[in-house]
């Protein structure tokens, strides 16, 4: 594992990058003297890696964002379990991951309250990765299923806190 904390966009574009392995990041909050000044940050890591299909299993302490992580990995078909229990913005997260039929166990904050587009575009996708229990906390909803063609099931969780659901299951 790395004790790194800015890995922002690490891989994205790395259209010749074909499988990852294990990941572990841990890393505390980040201070500059002592005003805190963030998280460990994965954003975008491997936005646009069009060829890569396998990641090992992906481990995130301290992280609060996997906002576009994946986004458009096109070629993506397997993820081993990914443990990012402080997660709770999901924005984009796997959006246009259209290949990935091997879903992961998802484990993420309880209070995770941004799923918008989390699976948009997600094509093999035919149940949702995430437990219910992750999902009581949820803000926005939007579009986070849109377009997923072979979603068959979806756990019922408590939608009280949920603001905006448009689009959650339009295609």
């Amino acid at each position: 594992g790395t004790s790194a904390v800015r890995c922002a966009r690490m891989f994205e574009g790395c259209t010749n990058l074909r499988t990852v392995g294990d990941i572990a990041i841990h890393g505390d909050d980040i201070y500059s003297g002592s005003s805190h000044i963030g998280t460990p940050d994965v954003r975008s890591m491997f936005e646009h890696c069009s060829s890569l299909t396998t990641v090992g299993n992906v481990t995130l302490d301290h992280v609060t964002s996997l906002e576009e992580m994946f986004n458009a990995c096109y070629s993506l078909t397997s993820i081993g379990t990914i443990y990012a229990p402080e997660a709770g913005y999901l924005r984009y997260t796997f959006y246009n991951c259209n290949s990935l039929a091997n879903w992961p166990s998802i484990t993420i904050s309880q209070n995770a309250s941004n799923f918008n587009m989390t699976f948009a575009s997600c094509s093999s996708l035919t149940t949702c990765p995430i437990s219910a229990s992750f999902l009581g906390n949820a803000i926005d909803c939007a579009s986070m299923f849109y377009n997923c063609s072979s979603l068959a099931t979806f756990p019922v969780f408590d939608m009280s806190h949920v603001t905006s659901m448009q689009s959650m299951f339009s295609s």
